[in-house]
């Protein structure tokens, strides 16, 4: 299908993307809530496990992981507790965390191509909108998706739900949708919904073998946004 085929609106390619780590640089303020929320629940962790540099490996994962990880002798009901007393502490600076430099001009180039934009994220659906709005973003995405479940909601099914909400407004073409994100999660969600994946690196939060199974690695939203182009259009 060609270029213009795309921009006269039938089956538009569709991309989307992560919030945390990909969108916006949200590791400062989930770091701060983890380190409050340690604090104060007094958990026996080394020191070095208290630190910016070990915690920002929680950016991006599900929270309910997070919180098994770092405390592996409690129970459900006591990681609920830390997920609740994390998020108290992160709701009220979670909308300060800055957009990524050159997030904003990829947006609008690839909106004006008439790529179809949508939001997939493990985030709960509320904060996540807080964010986008608040960091002036919501303009450009179609769909946005978030968790609606710690327990539950994992990143192929809210990738899932993405997709179906896209198709009921306008129809999709599977060949034609990409995920873009900076973990793990976001290659193995794409996966589990049969789509390539774009993995990320400007966030500095990834090990280096998450990227394993993606369509490439980028470093920049310059380089992101000529590799989609090309994808999509050549």
């Amino acid at each position: 299908m060609s270029k213009s085929e795309f921009s006269a609106g039938r089956l538009r390619p569709v991309v989307l993307f992560d919030l945390d780590g990909t969108l916006v640089d949200t590791t400062s303020t989930i770091v701060t809530a983890f380190q409050q929320m340690i604090g104060l629940l007094q958990l026996p962790l080394p020191a070095d496990m208290q630190t910016s540099d070990y915690l920002r490996r929680y950016v991006g994962p599900p929270l309910l992981e997070a919180m098994m990880d770092l405390n592996p002798g409690a129970a459900l009901p006591i990681w609920e507790q830390m997920i609740e007393i994390q998020r108290d502490f992160y709701i009220p600076i979670a909308s300060t965390a800055p957009v990524f430099d050159g997030i904003q001009d990829l947006l609008f180039n690839l909106s004006k191509k008439n790529i179809r934009l949508a939001v997939a994220t493990s985030k709960p659906l509320e904060i996540a909108r807080n964010i986008l709005n608040a960091r002036k973003l919501s303009v450009y995405f179609e769909v946005i998706v978030g968790s609606k479940d710690d327990k539950k909601s994992g990143k192929a099914q809210i990738v899932k739900e993405a997709i179906a909400e896209l198709n009921a407004r306008e129809e999709v073409m599977i060949e034609r949708i990409v995920m873009v994100g900076d973990r793990k999660y976001d290659i193995i969600g794409a996966r589990q919904n049969n789509i390539p994946s774009f993995f990320v690196t400007w966030a500095g939060t990834a090990e280096l073998d998450e990227a394993v199974g993606s369509y490439g690695k980028f470093s920049t939203p310059q380089a992101l946004g000529l590799a989609l182009e090309r994808y999509f259009f050549d």
